[in-house]
């Protein structure tokens, strides 16, 4: 791996929510973050926290040499659609193994991906 490009997975300590169109999309307290810098954190939320009937997938694939092939979805809420606004790594690298099951949403494309204190 290419100096400066160390990742770290670790579980979130905070309840993650993502927002679309006044839906929740997603929310979660076991949401993993993935730190990988100079990139801004990024929250994966494990499928089963997730409003799936929201996601339609997508024909967007990326591929990471590190992370693994990446499968998008388009996120849909009260009429509104994010196009390729979330995306899951069905077989992680082993340095983010524990991605797998978890999807995260880019901040851009949805209203919300919040950090809310556990209550």
């Amino acid at each position: 791996m290419p100096e400066g490009r160390d990742i770290v997975v670790a579980p979130n300590p905070k309840r993650v929510r993502v927002l679309l169109a006044g839906a929740i999309v997603a929310e979660s307290d076991r949401a993993l973050t993935l730190f990988e810098p100079p990139r801004a954190p990024t929250h994966f939320v494990p499928l089963d926290d997730v409003a799936g009937e929201l996601l339609e997938p997508s024909t967007h694939v990326g591929r990471c040499p590190h992370k693994g092939e990446a499968r998008y979805f388009s996120v849909t809420a009260h009429g509104r659609t994010a196009r390729d606004a979330a995306w899951t790594f069905s077989e992680p690298g082993k340095t983010v193994a524990a991605l797998a099951g978890h999807v995260a949403f880019d901040p851009l494309k949805v209203d919300a991906v919040e950090e809310l204190s556990r209550e």
